[in-house]
């Protein structure tokens, strides 16, 4: 059957090809769209159960809250993380598709409601406070998970406020290595022929770009 065809604009779109976009809405009734030559042909109205209340809405606010989500350089796969709490959801597209690969809950998204009615919300004091910045390879995805309480991140003397560590995960969701610096870091990149992660570190609030080397 034909694909009604959506007049919502999307938040984002990414270039997959010449002719292919994936379109990212991030709504509670269309999550992702699939555009091809101008014309919609696939959409992705899911959302992972990740919360007691299971209502989509809430789950795209979650999602929607300082949430990211990246292409992998193939364009063969991506994910979607949060802020709130750590959920992972991971897809393969695959003939202008997109296919479930796995749905990850690493912290419980705890959050405080600022609105019912609209689905609006912010994190608290339970809030365990989850990816801060992904960056992704063919092979696998680099971040930063802080895992900070939310009223610890409320003190004004907060000394660690960003993790220092560099979580590596497969796209399969499973944690592969963990990298431990003695920088805290709220943005990362990597060189990957050279092997080499550019992370920018924070210290009394001044920044400083430092290099990781991943060669042993």
């Amino acid at each position: 059957s034909p694909i009604e065809l959506s007049t919502i604009y999307p938040q984002e779109i990414i270039k997959l090809d010449s002719n292919n976009y994936l379109c990212c809405h991030r709504l509670p009734q269309l999550r992702y769209s699939i555009q091809e030559d101008n014309e919609e042909k696939f959409q992705y109205t899911n959302y992972p159960q990740v919360e007691e209340r299971n209502i989509p809405a809430f789950t795209a606010a979650i999602l929607n809250y300082a949430g990211q989500y990246r292409l992998s350089p193939d364009h063969t796969k991506f994910l979607e993380v949060s802020y709130i709490g750590a959920i992972m959801d991971l897809f393969k597209i695959e003939k202008n598709k997109m296919i479930p690969i796995k749905t990850r809950l690493i912290y419980y998204p705890y959050y405080k409601v600022i609105d019912e009615l609209n689905a609006q919300i912010t994190w608290d004091d339970a809030t365990k406070i989850g990816f801060e910045c992904i960056y992704t390879t063919n092979s696998h995805i680099y971040s930063l998970l802080n895992g900070i309480i939310g009223y610890e991140l409320k003190n004004p003397n907060i000394q660690e406020p960003y993790t220092k560590n560099i979580s590596i995960f497969d796209w399969e969701g499973n944690p592969k290595t963990l990298i431990q610096t003695d920088h805290m870091m709220n943005a990362l990149c990597l060189d990957e022929a050279k092997q080499i992660i550019y992370a920018l570190a924070y210290n009394k609030g001044e920044h400083a770009l430092v290099k990781i080397s991943l060669k042993k």
